[in-house]
């Protein structure tokens, strides 16, 4: 949650991801909330168990280590998109990553159903800008729109809108 009060979508996690561990390394509150989406079973670790575990597993610290190294450098690069690349290109992105992170469905769209409200938080920009350009992204036909689905018909295209091509 901003200092404004809107919400920012800042990741997502999947099976068997880790969440809220960064908070115990550093020795911080948990700056951030979690939300299910769909039924899920979570494990909570105590602290205690958690720095334990760091001392006395040699592979588990380096598990937590290269976790710790590849969030820096998905957050990085978000940083670096949210300051350079515009509005379009960040929706082109996120929707490719959708589909990498959650797959397609039987309807080949992307396997996970937010509100437009939610995609906004995501890329950092507001609802209607979301709204508008999902249409214009079906008007250029990269996309179908099905409700709160969305079908990938152009993933070069994307890819090429999202300048994720050297």
């Amino acid at each position: 949650m901003g200092p404004s009060g809107k919400e920012q979508i800042v990741r997502f996690a999947t099976d068997g991801d880790v969440m809220g561990y960064n908070s115990m390394l550093s020795k911080r509150p948990l700056g951030s909330t979690a939300v299910a989406l769909e039924d899920a079973a979570i494990c909570f670790i105590p602290a205690e168990q958690f720095f334990e575990m760091i001392k006395a597993e040699p592979k588990f610290s380096l598990k937590m280590l290269e976790l710790t190294a590849k969030n820096w450098n998905e957050a990085s690069r978000l940083i670096t998109d949210m300051a350079q690349k515009t509005t379009k290109e960040r929706l082109a992105e996120m929707l490719l990553w959708l589909k990498e992170t959650f797959g397609l469905d039987d309807d080949d769209c992307i396997d996970v159903q937010l509100s437009r409200e939610e995609i906004a938080n995501m890329v950092g920009t507001a609802t209607e800008a979301v709204i508008r350009l999902l249409s214009e992204f079906k008007k250029e036909k990269l996309i179908a729109l099905e409700g709160k689905k969305i079908r990938l018909l152009d993933v070069h295209g994307l890819v090429v809108l999202a300048d994720l091509i050297d």
